[in-house]
């Protein structure tokens, strides 16, 4: 993340780590930028009571931890709701590091106080304030998106699968609530159940193509009151994807695909939410290679433990380092790991009783790995007999670019590996998403499509796959909020 401040005179700065407390400017003069999205505050619309309670602005974003500023807040919005659409956008700031925002304007019912009463600095930036204790600052911004990525060309004629099948590294999992990641595919790709228990599984438009969201939507209602309650495996092994923690709203985040923007649900993970599948058939053990993809989001994210989909323990419980092997996607710093930059996200390798972006001497720090935020992103992970590579990539256009390559982590640089280390690896063969091997669910995320295959892939595959998941054409909805709600 990016923040520029200019002081009254004009002379401007720029702080790459966005802790600016040792900038003296008004809170006026900063952008903030991050994901090609920057956002400046353009209107103040004074201090207002708030309460934990009855909120005054219902939406919240959560995982900024620390960076909080004023511009900031609006950058995590626009982000979530596109840079055009923000002109019709209150943000509130409040307690030094809290983000809210509501659509439309201030509620006629709010209270307003001094606006000395907001005094307290931002998290992210001690020259700007950012409300006070149950005092909610209010604001209006001006946001400037990312050029819109290009169209996306002719649908792929066959599915990710298909390539990784013919390359010799069959998939043993594959899970999408997007589409049909064979050509020849033609069943469920996830379901859908109401309150009351009622069921629906949810296919495809056609054999091998995207899901068709009218039957969720029929079946849900309005407003719709649905859970996905499982994603399954369109591989031969029928390793489905069950819950572990709180099951995501089924119509909580949509997005389009195809060069007709047809409309298909993602899963759109707060903290708390949760799937695996402890009982597998194919998934790789001990120290059998294997190869992970998922397309996940560079816009909703935060640094607890864990955002993950792929191998893990198949007794919920932390077994040592190396008894799992799945993608991490997020900028949690276990203990000081840590990708290019202060904010990533970066993708790593969750491998047990530590995250990593890296290994041999760049256990700790991988200046390589950059950080990926556009709001889709493509992300591989290469898990050989004798160490691992992680790739990423935007998945709207371009190719994967390779953030590590090498030997796994060094017990001896990462300080927290306990039992036999990482080489060689143990792993167990559950599957999870969105969630630790320990059982931990403090992470957030976006997740649309993923898939683990026998044996490590070679470049020429990966980009093969790559090219497929970009001929998919994913784009963000342009609609505005997306509403919080967990069972």
């Amino acid at each position: 993340l990016e923040v520029w401040c200019s002081d009254r005179s004009g002379a401007a700065t720029m702080n790459t780590r966005m802790m600016l407390a040792a900038v003296s400017v008004a809170w006026w003069g900063c952008v903030a930028s991050t994901g090609g999205v920057s956002c400046t505050v353009s209107q103040s619309l004074g201090c207002y009571g708030d309460s934990t309670s009855a909120r005054l602005f219902p939406n919240e974003v959560t995982g900024k931890d620390g960076t909080l500023t004023k511009e900031t807040c609006a950058v995590y919005v626009a982000q979530m709701l596109g840079a055009e659409n923000m002109h019709n956008i209150v943000l509130g700031v409040e307690y030094a590091n809290q983000c809210f925002y509501i659509d439309g304007s201030v509620p006629a019912s709010a209270t307003k106080q001094p606006d000395t009463d907001c005094n307290m600095k931002c998290a992210g930036n001690a020259s700007e304030t950012c409300g006070g204790k149950y005092r909610l600052e209010a604001y209006q911004v001006s946001c400037i998106g990312p050029p819109p990525p290009p169209n996306p060309g002719p649908l792929p004629t066959e599915g990710p699968c298909d390539i990784l099948g013919a390359a010799g590294n069959p998939c043993v999992a594959a899970h999408s609530t997007v589409r049909a990641l064979y050509k020849a595919y033609n069943g469920p790709l996830y379901n859908v159940t109401r309150p009351s228990g009622e069921w629906k599984e949810i296919g495809l438009l056609a054999p091998g193509g995207f899901a068709n969201i009218s039957e969720q939507d029929e079946f849900c209602g309005s407003p719709p009151d649905c859970v996905i309650s499982n994603v399954f495996d369109q591989s031969p092994m029928k390793n489905h994807l069950g819950q572990r923690h709180g099951l995501v709203n089924a119509s909580q985040h949509k997005v389009t695909v195809g060069p007709q923007r047809l409309e298909v649900y993602g899963m759109w993970f707060d903290p708390g939410f949760g799937y695996h599948v402890d009982n597998t058939t194919g998934i790789a053990t001990g120290n059998d290679p294997e190869s992970i993809y998922a397309v996940m989001s560079g816009t909703h994210y935060n640094g607890r433990c864990c955002f993950d989909y792929g191998n893990s323990e198949t007794n919920d419980r932390d077994d040592g380092s190396g008894t799992m092997e799945a993608i991490y996607f997020g900028n949690a710093h276990w203990h000081g790991n840590t990708g290019a930059g202060p904010t990533g996200p970066w993708v790593g390798a969750d491998l047990e009783s530590g995250m990593y972006y890296g290994g041999g001497n760049q256990t700790k720090v991988n200046n390589m790995s950059q950080p990926l935020q556009s709001p889709f992103v493509s992300l591989y992970l290469r898990g050989r007999t004798d160490g691992f590579m992680l790739k990423g990539g935007d998945t709207t256009t371009g190719n994967f670019t390779t953030m590590y390559d090498g030997p796994r982590p060094d017990c001896k640089i990462a300080g927290t590996c306990n039992k036999d280390g990482y080489q060689p690896m143990r792993k167990q063969g559950a599957i999870i998403l969105a969630t630790g091997g320990d059982n931990s669910n403090g992470a957030m995320g976006k997740f649309y499509e993923g898939v683990m295959v026998t044996g490590d892939t070679n470049d020429a595959t990966d980009d093969a796959v790559q090219a497929n998941i970009v001929a998919v054409g994913y784009r963000q909805l342009l609609p505005v909020t997306e509403t919080r709600w967990r069972r």
